[in-house]
């Protein structure tokens, strides 16, 4: 089977199914439309998704690419012990403050000098919470 796209540059081209991405929906936690940050630390927005499981992420500098859903974090979570928003210092002593989660579970914290940075959970301690109904029941307080 194949898929006939029409587009205003080419007009019509046939694809394999597999070579189309699907731009809207979800594809397991991710959705269209999702912020997100990828593991070379820009941010960006999935904009698509392939039947492989490969997500198109567009980010500012570089427009669409293609990316594993390991590469990609979510800006939008949380774990057991942290949530996007919750203040944190890094084991070198950086204040900063959580912006995203890598399925393998690393942390993307950002702080004013070096940006984005990932860490692993033990390399991090949290100073505040953030607030909102679910996340105090899970830390009992917020800032």
């Amino acid at each position: 089977n194949k898929i006939v796209v029409n587009d205003a540059y080419y007009g019509n081209r046939t694809w394999q199914p597999g070579a189309i991405a699907v731009t809207n929906g979800c594809d397991g936690p991710l959705c269209i439309g999702d912020s997100v940050i990828t593991s070379d630390n820009r941010d960006g927005t999935v904009v698509g998704y392939f039947n492989d499981g490969k997500l198109v992420v567009h980010d500012a500098y570089y427009g669409n690419r293609t990316w594993n859903q390991r590469s990609v974090a979510m800006t939008e979570a949380c774990t057991a012990n942290f949530c996007s928003g919750d203040s944190v210092v890094t084991k070198d002593n950086r204040p900063g403050e959580i912006r995203a989660f890598f399925g393998n579970s690393q942390v993307v914290v950002y702080d004013a000098y070096y940006g984005n940075r990932t860490w692993s959970p033990a390399s991090i301690a949290m100073t505040s919470a953030v607030c909102a109904n679910i996340f105090v029941s899970r830390v009992g307080y917020c800032r």
